[in-house]
């Protein structure tokens, strides 16, 4: 007992040398960073034990993703998906400053050294790792290759070495920190690894590996597996630490459950179901009693009581879809924060008798509807009648266009419905649900409808119909796939065709025989044969092409630029294709030709407008039409007289005159 006294007495003298200048426990309220990518947006977070607040929403770039703070507390980075940037957040007044950093393409994920003078970014469809000095805020040395679609990265201080999880090869690739260079050969892990976490001592990583429902456990000092696998829940795609560092918890998507793992055993010590499908979860720090849940695509934010098991808040509902959620650490209080440091101490070197069981009850909170947030829109060809996906509720409502009233039929559908789109003959609809990875087919006459789960979980991205309604085909993120559905044969069994490093959007030649595909990465627009998936032309246009349509003759081809703000024209009638550029406005989205091809109406979506293009005299300067809030989707009236506009994360549509090119009202949706 005098011993242990003793120990105590020496080590709290200690931790007064040391000015507990390295420890990240708080007792303040936290303070968390959420990215979400639909939003555009980093939201800030206040929790204190069963209560939570939004503090601010911050405006970045295009699709942010990965987020990272600084050592010091003082600086955000945050990795914007489609600008090719990071932004840069001061947290003192949670600002955007300075300008955006470029980076490659796709930057998916961030980390910073534990020195805060650099930041690693990976690019997602470069497959390699950037090296950013964070004070010239220029990338230094040379990129470093690592494995295929790198997903996320973190960074071990003990052994100063960074672990790249490499989605699209299944390996984990370790960069040495100190020279910036590969270590030795990457180590192999189960399919899809996505998210990484240390022991509390970081001599031990726990990789979740989404396809295969396993944790694999490695030594961080040898690099090479600790034991067996661990088996976890369904689609595990998120992972924390905490209880002093001796437990592992991680989000099972598919099942509404949470794993627990003790680091101890590296074994699960039990299964916890939970309500929703929460996508993210994050523990402020080892010592804290509660965990963050966070929900896709609802961006439900729910505290969770680590000890007793159940939710323990009334939960915030995001806009949008959150991705990353990282922690501000800060003390308020010098004796509270000493204490803290110290009972940490002293739990881990006397034990913790407190067990974390389990009380037997469910959360019991009522599950709500979330806002309504309008994505996808299409116009039937033969009725007056618009089809509305809803990416929160994941439905699908009809809006009389005659009767100007909601109908009363509305659709359940897949997860995060984006696209939908009526075939040409009016009688059916497909809906691309993005997360739920399947296909919604359905009609009006239908009670429900007919749903086709997409093989392999490629992340579909976008759709195209051609105009006899013959061809479906679906452009996916994973694998570099585009896949084509024969919809007259009596099977849905796709023929996939190998294209680009990133394709994001598709079109139909009149003639069935071939399609053209954007690839975002490489600025170009692949001509691909429909019958045997040969690439038949490769034609360079401007930057990070996101949108395509193509005019009723075959013959011309409009690209949409998300990263230079332009509009490319491609005129296929010669042998060599001419490629004309006219600006735009900010992040060019969408793109769709009246009837006779002499009008191209551009979704600006960072500018809140739409360009209105005579497609006969290109000189010609028509005023953009201003409709607000980050418009996302349009749809013409059969007569063409009026244009229907959907916004991110909105529950209302814009109704544009197109005889005056101006907004004529809003039609609020309200199930």
């Amino acid at each position: 007992m005098l011993g242990s006294f003793l120990k105590i007495i020496i080590t709290f003298s200690f931790f007064l040398c040391l000015g507990f200048e390295h420890s990240s426990i708080a007792l303040a309220d936290n303070v968390a960073y959420v990215t979400n990518s639909e939003n555009d947006t980093v939201f800030v977070i206040s929790s204190s034990e069963k209560n939570s607040t939004i503090l601010a929403s911050i405006s970045v770039g295009g699709r942010p993703r990965g987020i990272a703070i600084t050592p010091d507390q003082s600086r955000a980075y945050v990795t914007n998906t489609y600008d090719s940037t990071l932004s840069i957040i001061d947290l003192s007044s949670n600002k955007v400053i300075g300008n955006p950093i470029p980076v490659s393409p796709v930057p998916w994920a961030i980390a910073i050294s534990s020195d805060g003078l650099k930041a690693y970014v990976v690019s997602f469809s470069d497959n390699i790792v950037e090296v950013v000095d964070l004070y010239s805020h220029k990338i230094i040395g040379e990129p470093i290759v690592v494995g295929s679609n790198p997903f996320s990265i973190a960074i071990n201080k003990r052994y100063s070495k960074a672990y790249v999880l490499n989605l699209g090869s299944n390996t984990v690739s370790v960069i040495d920190i100190k020279s910036d260079s590969l270590l030795k050969k990457a180590i192999k892990v189960g399919g899809h690894p996505r998210a990484i976490v240390f022991s509390s001592d970081e001599k031990k990583a726990y990789v979740v590996c989404n396809k295969d429902n396993l944790v694999y456990v490695i030594d961080v000092e040898k690099d090479e597996h600790v034991g067996e696998p661990i088996k976890v829940g369904n689609h595990p795609i998120s992972i924390a630490i905490g209880n002093y560092g001796k437990e592992v918890w991680i989000v099972n998507k598919e099942d509404s459950t949470l794993s627990v793992i003790s680091t101890e055993t590296d074994k699960v010590k039990e299964t916890i179901k939970i309500n929703g499908y929460p996508s993210l979860i994050g523990i402020p720090s080892l010592d804290s009693n509660e965990a963050h849940l966070l929900g896709d695509p609802q961006g439900l934010f729910q505290i969770f009581d680590l000890k007793n098991n159940k939710i323990t808040s009334h939960p915030i509902n995001f806009p949008d879809s959150p991705k990353v959620i990282v922690y501000k650490e800060f003390s308020n209080n010098f004796l509270r924060d000493m204490f803290s440091r110290l009972t940490f101490f002293l739990r881990n070197m006397l034990g913790d008798k407190n067990s974390n069981k389990p009380d037997g009850k469910e959360d019991s909170l009522p599950k709500k509807a979330l806002a309504v947030n309008l994505k996808g829109i299409a116009i039937s060809p033969n009725k007056p009648l618009l089809a509305i996906s809803d990416i929160n509720n994941d439905k699908l409502y009809f809006y009389d266009l005659k009767k100007e009233n909601l109908q009363d039929i509305i659709f359940k559908v897949g997860k995060i419905p984006k696209e939908v789109l009526f075939m040409p003959d009016g009688k059916k609809l497909v809906v691309l649900n993005t997360d739920g990875e399947s296909l919604s087919f359905l009609s009006l006459t239908d009670s429900f409808p007919e749903t086709y789960k997409i093989a392999a979980k490629p992340r579909p991205r976008a759709l195209a119909v051609s105009r006899d309604g013959r061809y479906l085909v679906v452009v996916t993120s994973r694998g570099n796939k585009v896949m084509v559905f024969d919809l007259s044969s009596s099977s849905l069994r796709p023929f996939n065709i190998k294209v680009g490093k990133t394709p994001w959007a598709a079109v139909i030649h009149p003639n069935n025989e071939k399609a053209f595909i954007t690839d975002w990465t490489e600025g170009v627009v692949y001509a691909v044969s429909l019958k045997d998936g040969s690439i038949l032309e490769r034609i360079k246009v401007g930057k990070n092409p996101r949108s395509i349509c193509l005019n009723s003759n075959g013959d011309k081809v409009y690209v949409g630029n998300w990263g230079e703000a332009t509009v490319s024209i491609i005129t296929l009638k010669s042998d060599v294709p001419i490629v004309e550029t006219i600006p735009v406005g900010r992040q060019p989205r969408m793109i769709i030709l009246n009837k006779d091809n002499t009008i191209a109406y551009v979704i600006n979506a960072k500018d809140g407008n739409i360009s209105v293009l005579n497609l006969e005299n290109l000189q010609e300067k028509i005023a953009p039409i201003q409709v607000g809030h980050y418009p996302v989707g349009i749809a013409l009236s059969k007569e063409e007289k009026k244009a229907y506009v959907t916004h991110r994360s909105k529950p209302f549509i814009s109704v544009i005159d197109l005889r005056k090119n101006q907004l004529e009202r809003t039609i609020t949706i309200q199930p």
